[in-house]
């Protein structure tokens, strides 16, 4: 649980880093539109690590995996999601707290 948590927590942290990076190059270069960085953009800065993540779906899983979902995902922006996925993790781990036991 506390894995998860700290997961959650960690890609909210990113997502919040790459919302400011957005807000600093928009700030930066006014009239150009709003600049959002995606995944894809960010991997294809990396020497072969676009190709090296999609031979790896495609290796080892289900092609329609690639094309259906992962290549789609990559095109959003990296705050939207690693915020998504930081909240699903964080709120994965969560545990209530135990009930209160009033005594009279």
């Amino acid at each position: 649980m506390l894995f998860l948590r700290v997961s959650g927590l960690t890609l909210l942290f990113g997502a919040f880093a790459a919302l400011v990076y957005d807000g600093i190059r928009l700030v930066g270069s006014p009239g150009r539109g709003l600049p959002l960085t995606s995944l894809s953009a960010q991997l294809d800065r990396a020497p072969d690590a676009h190709d090296a993540l999609q031979r790896f779906f495609l290796d080892n899983a289900p092609s329609y995996l690639w094309n259906g979902i992962v290549e789609p995902l990559l095109v959003l922006p990296i705050f939207l999601l690693f915020g998504v996925a930081g909240t699903l993790l964080f709120l994965a781990g969560y545990r209530s707290p135990p009930p209160e036991i009033v005594g009279d």
